[in-house]
């Protein structure tokens, strides 16, 4: 499976609707954009960076509300305080 997939079939069914399964999508992917530059080219570290960023994403998404900002801004927050990048 092409890199970064997996993160988007754990997105994909992970039991939302799915008008919410696009907002938080498109959450994850621009959450992605904003810290793809600051993961290593690797494909295997890349796989699992986006991975975690899912497992994020899910998780701020189950707090609810499903909201494309919070879910965005509080994913990229999280992601960067566990990987430790620009601290």
């Amino acid at each position: 499976m092409a890199a970064g997939m997996r993160a988007r079939q754990l997105i994909g069914g992970a039991g939302f609707p799915p008008d919410a399964v696009k907002v938080i999508g498109d959450a994850f992917e621009d959450a992605w954009a904003g810290l793809a530059l600051d993961v290593s080219g690797d494909a295997t570290v890349v796989d699992a960076a986006r991975w975690s960023l899912a497992e994020i994403v899910l998780g701020i998404a189950r707090a609810g509300p499903i909201e494309y900002n919070r879910i965005k801004t509080a994913a990229v927050y999280a992601f960067r305080t566990v990987h430790r990048i620009g601290q």
